[in-house]
Formats: structure tokens, sequence, C-alpha cells
């Protein structure tokens, strides 16, 4: 008997083997119009944010499952690339299309928690019943992480003030240089006027994206700096923001032409290379530079296996040209590179990864700054009676104020997005090595207040109370279906705690911390019955009371 997750990719299988196999000898065509889909799904998702003729979110869900038989078949595929406007009858089928293998790759997703004891299923004839246990705290992390994303974006925002002043003459110079290709298509001219400002809007609205913060810029990766290989991320997001903007321009002066025939262009691959060597790089460098931007049928695989969406800048369309979609920046400017800096360079990204500590000290730093708070300038080593060294205190904070003395264990690990064996991976670290570090540290505490540890390091005057014990990760410390946190410490992220930081009403530090391992939802209600219509069974999906 198969499981739940086993039949649901069987029929996945077949299902897109026979739309796949009904384009045989199609295949970039079919390609083309998937691409387009996507970056029209995503433009609806991301800029129009509204729920226009279905479902747009679905649709980006299933671009992995949907791209990756294609570029297969296209992978050095020779010839012309066969552009053409959009068949508007078949668009319906397109968006359908994406949408059922989105349906599928969510419904796959939540039948494989099973594996990993969040989810029970039934199979019961043609239907497959999931019930899921509750993530009402991991919701609530993603939910502090959006908002301090939008926070860092606002900040930087009021920093460019210009931006919003010159847009007048942005739109002057899109409408001049912007034109109607063939009847249906589009083409544009550009100035450095243009390209700085879309270079501004890229940067702010990549502000606080968490992949772009993932390794410390100066730490070296695939023989570039990590930096550099975020900025290139940065200049393409702009490219596509600077598209993005002349398509609208366009189709407000022609009402009559199709978006989804101008959110997607084509390009040969040596006029890419070309570019991105006028940018400063060799011809290997920029080779280099497109691979890692490029999404072919290894990739579209890979993200497949993980329940991810791809998020490139370039597809492959063959062995002469490429797409340039623009629902990979949309969606997210930095993860597709990041993703690929991830797979290729493993062995640089594992020696690397331990600066991270570094950065996030100096962000604690900054947080709480002097004369109020004390912040050890390096980790502390807690040792034993006979000098040996137990363990270390990531970082060590003294609040004046209160006189209260905190010991923080820093966690950051890479982002496990909807891949769930990283997510097990990150659970079971976090927990494992959490504990035990909460355990030492309340050893070697042994009863002592904050004023004799204090007078101890010399730290200065503090409080006749215990300290405080904090297990603080990156990006998330809760999950669900799980109870093993050791209560003799704080659990918490640094985005729900920088959130309560920056509320006017917070009292402190200590006083964030409490307030950040009590944040609510948005949204309160997460009971109910959600059903996946797939092509020959239903998916029933429940969460556990």
């Amino acid at each position: 008997m198969k499981t739940a997750e086993q039949r649901l990719i069987a029929q996945r299988d077949r299902y897109v083997a026979a739309v796949t196999g009904n384009w045989r000898g199609y295949e970039r065509e079919l390609l083309i119009a998937l691409v387009r889909a996507l970056d029209f799904a995503a433009y609806i998702h991301c800029i129009a944010k509204v729920a226009q003729d279905g479902e747009p979110g679905m649709r980006m869900r299933g671009a992995a499952t949907a791209l990756r038989p294609l570029l297969q078949a296209v992978a050095d595929m020779p010839g012309a690339i066969p552009w053409a406007p959009s068949p508007l009858p078949y668009e319906p089928a397109f968006d359908n299309h994406l949408a059922t293998c989105g349906r599928f790759a969510a419904s796959i997703r939540l039948a494989a928690m099973e594996r990993y004891g969040l989810a029970e299923t039934k199979v019961v004839g043609d239907r497959i019943l999931i019930e899921v246990a509750p993530d009402v705290g991991e919701r609530i992390e993603v939910e502090a992480g959006h908002a301090a994303n939008a926070r860092a974006r606002e900040a930087l925002l009021k920093r460019h003030p210009h931006l919003a002043v010159r847009n007048p003459e942005i739109r002057r110079r899109l409408e001049r240089y912007g034109k109607v290709v063939d009847g249906w298509f589009i083409g544009y001219d550009n100035d450095q006027v243009l390209v700085d400002h879309y270079r501004a809007h890229a940067r702010i609205e990549a502000a606080g994206t968490v992949e772009a913060e993932a390794l410390p810029l100066t730490a070296p990766i695939g023989g570039r700096l990590f930096g550099d290989w975020s900025e290139a991320s940065t200049v393409a997001y702009g490219a596509v923001l600077h598209h993005i903007d002349a398509a609208g321009c366009l189709c407000e002066r022609m009402p009559k032409l199709n978006p989804r025939d101008l959110l997607t262009i084509f390009a040969r691959r040596e006029d890419i290379v070309d570019v991105l060597m006028e940018r400063g790089d060799d011809h290997a460098g920029a080779q280099q530079l497109m691979e890692g931007l490029t999404l072919d049928a290894e990739g579209a695989a890979w993200s497949e296996g993980r329940h991810e969406i791809p998020l490139p800048y370039y597809i492959d369309a063959g062995k002469h040209f490429v797409l340039l979609p623009t629902f990979g920046g949309l969606m997210n400017s930095h993860a597709g590179l990041l993703d690929h800096l991830r797979r290729k360079y493993r062995a640089d990204w594992d020696k690397i990864v331990d600066g991270r500590e570094d950065v996030f000290r100096e962000d604690l730093r900054r947080l709480l700054p002097e004369p109020r708070y004390k912040v050890l300038e390096k980790g502390l080593k807690l040792r034993r009676k006979d000098k040996s060294i137990l363990t270390d205190a990531d970082a060590v904070v003294l609040d004046h104020h209160t006189g209260v003395v905190i010991f923080v264990q820093m966690k950051w690990y890479d982002v496990h997005g909807f891949s769930l064996a990283e997510r097990d991976s990150r659970r079971e670290n976090l927990l494992t090595k959490g504990n035990e570090w909460v355990d030492k540290v309340h050893g070697w505490i042994d009863g002592r207040t904050c004023a004799q540890i204090a007078q101890i390091y010399n730290w200065g005057v503090a409080a006749d109370v215990s300290p405080e014990i904090l297990v603080m990760a990156r990006h998330s410390t809760r999950f669900a279906g799980e109870t093993r946190y050791d209560p003799r410490a704080n659990w918490t992220t640094w985005h729900a705690l920088t959130e309560e930081m920056h509320d006017p009403a917070c009292e402190g530090f200590v006083a964030g911390i409490v307030r950040s391992q009590n944040r609510k939802p948005k949204r309160q209600d997460f009971s109910g019955t959600t059903t996946f219509e797939l092509p020959g069974m239903v998916v029933e999906v429940r969460t556990r009371d």
C-alpha cells in the first residue's frame, strides 16, 4: 500500500507527463507561455495584490513542477526562439495547469509532513485526508520577519526622499523611450538616470531580505565576495523593476496590448554575457554569474524536491537563448542566487557561516546602545572551577537601568523555506544544542545573582536578582509540534525581539524578550478544512485542535 505522499507523487507525474506529452515538439512554446503566466501571476500577487481570475499564489507554487520537464527538453536545443504573441484562448489553460501543479506541490508537502510527525494521513478511495499540527507559532515568527522587512524598507526610503520627488521625471523618460514593437511587443531605450533610479529602488525593496544578509558581505565564496554576488542580484532586480514600469507605462498608453506579452522578454546568451562584462567581469566571471542567475532543469528539479518556488533572473531556453522573467525578482530578489551558491560552492559556504556570529553580535550592540546597555565586544568563555572551559556565551548584556545580566546564545541557521528536511534539521539542532547550552549555563550560574557575577568580571553595578538566559535564533525558534524548550531559558527570534524593542511602549531588553515570546498572530482562527481538487483525486486538509 503506497503512502499518501507516494500516491500524490505518482499522480502528479502522470498528470505532468500527459500535459507535456501533448506539447511534444513544442516544448519551447509551452515554456514561454508558462513563464509569461508566472510573470503575470507574480505581478498580481506582489504588485496588484488582488486575487484576479484565480489563485496567483498557487500558480507560483506550481512553477518548479510545470517547468522542470520543459527545461529538460529544451536544454541545448538549437535554433531561433519561437517568439510570438500569447495565444489568448489558451491563457486560462496555462493558468490552470500552473494552479494544478501548485495544488500538487502543496498537497505533496503536506503529506510529506507525516514523515516528520507533523501530520497524519488517510487514503480512502480517491480521497486523501491530511490532518496537520497547528503552526501558529511559526506563523507568528513569519509575520515578525515580514514586519521587520517592511520597517527596514521604510527606513531606507526615508534616506532617499528624492526617489518619490523624481517620479514625474522618470515617467516622462519611460514614455519617451517606450515603444510598441511589431504591434504587440515592447521596446525601450535606457539611460543612466533610469539605471540609478531603479537600482536605488531595488536596494530599498530588498532591504531586510534575509537572503541578502545570509553571509558576511566580505566573505569569499566561489572566487568573489558575497557582497559582490548580492550586488549582482540587486542590479538584476533593478532591471526587473525598470522593465515592469516600462511595460505598465506602455499598457496605459496602449490599453489593447496584452500585459503577458510585455512582462517576459528574451535575449541571446552572448548578449547577456557582454552586458555582465561591461559591468566589470571578465568572460569567465560573466559566465559564472550568469550560471548563478539562470534556472535550468537541474535547478527546477532541486526546487521541486524541496517544495520551493524557483526564483531566477534568466531561464534556459535552448543553446543560444534565455528568457528574462520578472517573477523571480518580484517573489524574492536574492533567494535564487543564494540557493545556487549553497549548491555550487558548498565547501566555501561551510567555511564562512561561522562569521555570522560576529555580525549578529554587532547587530545586537546596535540594538542595545550605551549608556543604558553594556554588550561585551566578544563572547564570554564560562569556566568550571578547575578553569577548564564549560561552554561559551555568544553575547552577554548588562542593562544598567534594571541591573539584569542576560547570557545569550545566538543561532543563525540557513533559512529553511518550504524544505521539510532542512526545517527538521534546524529544529533538531536548535533544540538539542540549545537545551544543552541552557543546562550548562544554568549550572555555571549556580544560584549566583547578577550583582555577584558583575562583580567577578568588573562590569559595574548590577541587581541582586537571577540572571536571564536567552536562546535567540536569527529566523525561527518555534516549530509546530515541538515542546522540548528548556523553561529555564527564554526562546525567541531576532525579528520578533527587534519588533518589540522598536515599540515605544517596550520598557527595555528583558521586557522585549518577554513580549516577543507572547506575540499573537494577526489572524486568530487557523481552523477549518482546505480542499484541493486534483486530477483523479481530492485532498482534504484539516488542522488538529
